[in-house]
């Protein structure tokens, strides 16, 4: 996108002023160094969507802190303030018609842009801990950390963005979204850790894991956790030509659900279960059997 910076307003602080900006006559706000070229910059990015047509009356309510903000992280993040009917030039999955319409003294929706051009939302209340948070995990690349469920806590992979293991894996990915802080959890957590024991290594169908509660999640995600509302959301995301098609189920309460799940979507038949998410044999179903009805 090409910036046209028309204006710059009398607010200086420290290294960074202020400037109303331009492009196809849309109005928006960039925070950049002295003779800075927003087209030229090659960092993240950070952008805070709001009705630019009703912000004059209540710019203190959130702008200083998003200048505070801005402040800190100058010649690291771009920051800018757009209007909320731009939104999908920043990033295809975000429509203006799916957000809160204008509300007095509303917080703005924030995302941001990594280097790779993929965006996450900062999905959590809007204060200056969390826009820390925020901005600290986009700089070290630690945003939307996902992890490879092992049967053990000691198989577990190392905390891996969402979106680069989506790049290296060309099947079927099984992901569950929870928040630790949940009193049904570490049950959960068990019957997972049992899925992954039942499933075949060379089914390659992980089961991976997202705290909502630590990563900020890529775009779109906290739209599709808001369809189910329970504390453990499940999804599966399935190659499809260039994009993912998914499948959104809540938290179910026990090993054997989760495997039919699975099984009753995948596009592949499992190996050691038929589609109903059965064993295929007497022999292999005895050891089921055992195995399924072992405590949590």
């Amino acid at each position: 996108m090409v910036w046209y910076c028309l204006s710059i307003t009398t607010i200086r602080q420290m290294a960074l002023v202020k400037k109303i900006c331009f492009s196809r006559n849309i109005p928006s706000i960039l925070w950049l160094l002295p003779n800075e070229d927003p087209n030229l910059f090659e960092g993240p990015q950070v952008v805070a969507f709001d009705f630019l047509v009703d912000i004059g009356s209540r710019l203190c309510r959130w702008m200083k802190l998003f200048e505070r903000i801005a402040q800190e992280y100058a010649g690291r993040i771009l920051f800018g303030v757009r209007d909320i009917s731009s939104m999908k030039d920043f990033n295809s999955n975000l429509i203006a018609e799916d957000f809160r319409s204008y509300r007095l003294n509303s917080p703005p929706l924030i995302f941001a842009k990594d280097l790779e051009l993929r965006v996450y939302e900062m999905h959590k209340l809007f204060t200056y801990k969390n826009m820390k948070e925020f901005c600290d995990q986009l700089l070290q690349e630690k945003l939307f950390q996902a992890v490879v469920l092992g049967d053990t806590v000691d198989k577990d992979s190392p905390p891996k963005n969402f979106f680069d293991l989506q790049n290296e894996w060309t099947e079927d990915i099984f992901v569950v979204f929870y928040e630790p802080g949940t009193e049904c959890w570490s049950i959960q957590e068990r019957i997972l850790r049992k899925l992954v024991r039942l499933l075949d290594k060379n089914d390659r169908m992980p089961v991976v894991v997202v705290d909502t509660t630590k990563s900020f999640i890529g775009v779109g995600f906290h739209r599709w956790l808001n369809m189910v509302k329970c504390h453990g959301t499940s999804i599966i995301f399935r190659p499809e030509g260039n994009g993912w098609d998914i499948n959104i189920q809540s938290k179910l309460e026990t090993t054997r659900l989760y495997l039919q799940y699975i099984a009753q979507n995948r596009k592949v038949e499992l190996i050691n279960f038929n589609a109903k998410g059965e064993p295929r044999g007497p022999e292999e179903g005895l050891e089921f059997i055992r195995y399924i009805f072992m405590v949590n």
